[in-house]
């Protein structure tokens, strides 16, 4: 069974990437935004490092709400095409359980695959221009502990200066980011068996991350309430970064999208017990 499912998914992480049309369109995305982004650091006229620029990257709520997220749906998109094929494929796996298993990994491992794409077309980019060090400039934490709106401009705080070296600070973020788009691509494939239509999954996405982002920005929700928001918990900069809540806050945002997770896959797996996958093509025999 378990090399079933290794197997589908490995079939469909490879249809996954090997579209050159998607992978060329997500590199010349990344790469615009990687270059505008040096254009506005270039204002600061500090000795950012690799790590720094990494960080200001990926702990930008808009890059997150409208480049990554779309661009990782992108990537996904065929993972909701279903297609008449997709009962030879339950057949193929055995169950469906083992054909949503399958899909659900390949979901997480294009999460993995298209951060350190993305990390990694930013080393490339940047590694010319910022240096290698593993070292917070001393004017950034100068800066970070008199002026604020530096702080905001730059994706850091001080308190993250002190708590985190630039690479501490870099895989962390990428692990949220990669938890946070684990979340959206299973929302994606859930709404697009229940639409079956790409472009309504595609759509509904984007305005529930869009909806997360003005209610992050507005503050519309109470204290205790916030927290909740998906795009605050992608964020490294959002947490709490003092001796008493730093490790209570990161750790809570990763349990919480470990929580939706868990809850997704299982919302996922009892609709797709129940449904049809093709209008035309009845696979219910497939259980």
């Amino acid at each position: 069974m378990h090399n079933t499912i290794i197997n589908s998914t490995i079939q469909s992480f490879k249809a996954t990437i090997l579209n050159k049309i998607r992978i060329r369109i997500i590199i010349l995305t990344m790469v615009i935004l990687i270059l505008y982004s040096i254009t506005n650091i270039n204002k600061f006229g500090l000795n950012f490092s690799i790590y720094n620029f990494v960080i200001f990257i990926l702990n930008n709520p808009l890059n997150v709400t409208f480049i990554f997220t779309t661009c990782f749906l992108l990537l996904i998109i065929d993972l909701g095409n279903f297609k008449s094929n997709e009962a030879f494929c339950i057949l193929r796996c055995g169950s469906r359980l083992n054909w949503y298993i399958s899909k659900v990994l390949c979901i997480g491992i294009s999460a993995v695959f298209f951060n350190l794409l993305v990390v990694f077309l930013i080393f490339i980019s940047g590694i010319m221009k910022f240096s290698i060090k593993n070292s917070w400039d001393s004017n950034i934490v100068l800066l970070s502990s008199t002026d604020h709106n530096f702080n905001i401009a730059l994706n850091i705080s001080k308190e993250l200066l002190v708590a985190f070296s630039p690479l501490k600070s870099v895989i962390v973020s990428i692990g949220l980011l990669t938890l946070y788009l684990i979340v959206v691509g299973l929302l994606n494939f859930i709404i697009n068996a229940i639409a079956k239509n790409n472009a309504v999954g595609f759509l509904s996405v984007e305005v529930i991350i869009f909806l997360s982002l003005i209610i992050y920005k507005k503050e519309l929700l109470y204290n205790n309430l916030i927290k909740f928001i998906l795009i605050k918990n992608a964020l490294l900069q959002e947490h709490t970064f003092n001796n008493i809540n730093f490790l209570s806050t990161l750790l809570f945002s990763f349990l919480y999208f470990l929580m939706i997770v868990i809850i997704l896959k299982f919302i996922g797996f009892a609709l797709f017990k129940r449904i049809d996958l093709d209008n035309k093509t009845k696979i219910d025999s497939y259980k």
